[in-house]
């Protein structure tokens, strides 16, 4: 039996989130300042796609003796979809009805606090996935199997929709016999991001490669080199579509 309370009253600066003992930072909050700075971008598709750059915490305040799990959701921002014009997003008039405004949770982990403590709270496994599109007049038969589909992908990743921003929210439960507790929730404004199918800002591309050079040029260097190249391959492949967003819309 769970008993989700409300979250703790939490204090935010940038970077830092407080409630009671507990203090998450996020790690490393440069890049992630860089990119809000310009409009930061995600790119999505239907078998899902990795956060870049990746989302990680360092937390302090925790009970090393006792267990905790880590949830991530993200919170849809914008009421409206957005366009992107003049390099600025702006919303349509039309208010959004058929996509949530709380995405499914992508759960992190359960460890003791003494290791979310050691090692960091690491959601870098995390993924966002698009459900297929497909038009009015398809068989019942495959809109069960892709509602079937989705509910698979919402396992492991988390269903977001193209061309509205999100922001990511971290929630730590104490875990407690048959109880779990609501202790903290994290949300960072730096953390935000519009989701596209390609990206409509090309200086992310070239900030989003430097960042994962760097960060790999720091573990393996040489194992990591054919994933650099792959990475670019991608990033480049979204960027050459100059076509509309292939959305998705909901059936009726």
């Amino acid at each position: 039996m769970n008993n989700f309370g409300g979250p703790p009253m939490t204090s935010t600066s940038q970077n830092i989130t407080r409630s009671g003992r507990i203090v998450v930072r996020l790690n490393p909050p440069e890049i992630w300042n860089k990119l809000n700075a310009v409009g930061n971008e995600m790119q999505v598709e239907t078998i899902g796609r990795s956060l870049r750059p990746r989302l990680e915490y360092v937390v302090e305040g925790l009970d090393p003796n006792k267990i905790y799990s880590m949830h991530v959701h993200f919170e849809r921002m914008n009421r409206s979809l957005l366009m992107y014009e003049d390099g600025v997003w702006n919303e349509e008039f039309d208010e959004l009805k058929d996509v949530p405004a709380k995405t499914n949770a992508f759960f992190v982990g359960t460890e003791t606090g003494a290791d979310w403590l050691l090692y960091g709270i690491d959601a870098s496994r995390l993924k966002i996935f698009k459900p297929r599109r497909r038009g009015p007049n398809v068989s019942r038969e495959v809109r069960e199997q892709d509602a079937a589909r989705i509910l698979r992908n919402e396992q492991t990743m988390i269903n977001v929709r193209t061309l509205c921003r999100y922001v990511p929210v971290l929630e730590i439960y104490e875990l407690a016999g048959a109880h779990n507790f609501l202790c903290h929730t994290a949300k960072f404004d730096e953390t935000k991001f519009v989701v596209v199918t390609n990206y409509k800002n090309k200086d992310l591309i070239k900030m989003k490669t430097d960042e994962i050079l760097k960060r790999t040029a720091t573990t393996n260097p040489v194992s990591s080199e054919p994933d650099i190249k792959k990475e670019r391959a991608s990033e480049a492949r979204g960027s050459s579509n100059q076509g509309q967003e292939n959305e998705y819309y909901p059936y009726n």
